[in-house]
């Protein structure tokens, strides 16, 4: 597995307010963050910048309190809670915690800005062919099925929506009639 260091700077300023580890996507996730880091963020657009990538944990996490340690020596303030070199890898949460997790979000509705940034952010995005089989091997319970067939009770497409519906259909008879 391939880790990387990076540093968030300001961008009204440029100074460096926090220094992490991570892989993928970490560096620019915005949720799982501290009050601190997220004050800052509130403030001012954040600048990743990737310090040292193709790195192993263990050096990653000794890099990262390397250079927390020289930013702090310089008089920096960051928004680390800690001195870093530490945090779970690919967490995994037992049956328990995740029930009481799954609870804690159950009725709760996301606001329009949110799902529109979802539906951007999905847009355009190509799945592999082995995500596509797992999607279609899914398997759903009649009472899944029905509460999905309640839940779309009512619910009217537009009309670009049934044009495309359309269009899809014709285009898969035309390839059925072409094999």
């Amino acid at each position: 597995m391939s880790f990387y260091v990076y540093t968030h700077r300001r961008a009204d300023t440029g100074a460096v307010f926090y220094v992490g580890k991570g892989r993928n996507r970490r560096a620019w996730n915005r949720s799982t963050r501290n009050a601190y880091w997220k004050k800052i963020a509130a403030k001012t657009d954040v600048i990743v910048e990737i310090v040292k990538d193709g790195l192993s944990e263990l050096c990653a996490f000794s890099m990262e309190k390397a250079l927390i340690y020289c930013l702090k020596a310089k008089g920096l303030v960051l928004a680390n809670l800690s001195f870093g070199g530490e945090g779970p890898t690919g967490r995994v949460f037992s049956e328990e915690t995740r029930e009481k997790m799954r609870l804690a979000k159950l009725g709760t509705k996301q606001s329009d800005e949110h799902r529109a940034a979802i539906a951007k952010a999905h847009k355009g995005k190509v799945f592999s062919e082995a995500h596509k089989m797992s999607l279609s091997k899914r398997v759903f319970t009649e009472s899944h099925r029905e509460a999905l067939r309640i839940s779309a009770l009512g619910r009217k497409h537009s009309a670009e929506t049934i044009q495309k519906i359309s269009e899809l259909k014709r285009k898969a008879h035309l390839a059925k009639e072409g094999a």
